[in-house]
């Protein structure tokens, strides 16, 4: 969440949270259309953090509120060689995103009724082609 603020809140860091207004929250959502599953990301981190300092602090309701979010369509890839997918993740520098990964591929696999796609190899799973929603 740090590195997407630094990348596109960069200016607002130093700012008191009290002082980023509506306009400046929907100039800034338009600002991204580029990337419109970016824009909602950012700024509904940013409304979380809002919404953690309201808890503390005398802060109204987050300027989020004046943004039209952009439809988001779901992504759908198709990993067609099993193994290659698993030496990638295996080589993920971050242990949470690896096991994130290969806690997703357990969680699909057992979401699929027909196991008679799946073979056994080397203790590992493959799978010739599957299609998922990410």
């Amino acid at each position: 969440m740090r590195q997407q603020f630094d990348l596109h809140l960069k200016d607002w860091l130093r700012l008191p949270l009290d002082e980023i207004s509506k306009s400046m929250v929907a100039d800034r959502h338009r600002a991204m259309a580029s990337t419109p599953s970016g824009a909602n990301h950012v700024l509904k981190y940013f409304r979380t953090v809002w919404n953690y300092a309201r808890r503390v602090h005398d802060l109204p309701e987050s300027p989020t509120m004046a943004i039209e979010w952009y439809d988001e369509k779901p992504k759908v890839h198709i990993i067609e060689d099993l193994r290659t997918w698993r030496d990638t993740v295996d080589v993920l520098q971050n242990p949470i995103h690896k096991v994130f990964c290969h806690s997703w591929l357990i969680v699909v696999v057992l979401s699929l009724n027909s196991l008679a796609a799946f073979k056994t190899m080397n203790a590992g799973l493959v799978i010739r082609s599957c299609a998922l929603s990410v």
